[in-house]
């Protein structure tokens, strides 16, 4: 029989976020419904896969918060990017995908503000 889950989290994004300063580390936004954790050491995906999200959240609540940093989508999207160039250049995002990029990211904070 499969095991049951809690149902509550110990740790909400908005905590964590908070621990994190509530806003953009680059940019300065505090739109809280588009701020994310960045893995200033790059990893990321990795650390999701084999802590899961809970763990993260987790080591920045007990004091990891050196290796996090908040940014909102966009500017964390741009990081990435940049990382990836470093990593591999020929592959990297171009300019007019970036542009592109941003501006449906705009069109779509602009409808969600709308709904608020």
């Amino acid at each position: 029989m499969p095991k049951k889950k809690s149902g509550k989290r110990k740790y909400s994004h908005a905590l964590v976020i908070a621990k994190l300063g509530n806003e953009c580390a680059i940019c300065h936004c505090r739109e809280t419904a588009i701020l994310q954790i960045d893995h200033l050491l790059k990893n990321g995906a990795q650390e999701r896969k084999t802590k899961g999200q809970q763990q993260i959240y987790k080591r920045i609540m007990e004091g990891y918060s050196s290796e996090y940093r908040c940014l909102c989508a966009s500017c964390n999207w741009r990081e990435w990017v940049r990382h990836f160039a470093t990593i591999d250049p020929v592959a990297a995002v171009s300019e007019a995908s970036m542009k592109h990029f941003l501006t449906t990211l705009k069109r779509h904070l602009e409808l969600y503000l709308e709904e608020t």
